[in-house]
């Protein structure tokens, strides 16, 4: 494990960027603890989306009748990441 995980680790919790620091997150306010295993599955599931692109996603791919493939999530995500 790499020092920056260990300091991101306290007591079974992660330090996890509201909006990612990667896209102009900074400061305390921008800070939550998540479960170790939430925050991997958080980033696998929106990448780095901000909470609002979070919801946009859902949105979009929770319609009746519609069929998603891993290619067409991917480039969904990226099209809302880059547009937001």
């Amino acid at each position: 494990m790499s020092r920056r995980s260990r300091q991101n680790r306290v007591d079974g919790l992660n330090v996890h960027h509201i909006r990612p620091s990667s896209r102009g997150g900074s400061g305390r306010n921008n800070l939550v603890l998540l479960p170790v295993e939430w925050h991997a599955s958080w980033h696998k599931l929106f990448v780095n989306m901000t909470v609002d692109e979070v919801h946009f996603f859902i949105e979009t791919i929770m319609q009746p009748d519609t069929s998603w493939t891993y290619k067409d999530i991917d480039l969904l995500r990226r099209r809302i990441m880059h547009c937001h």
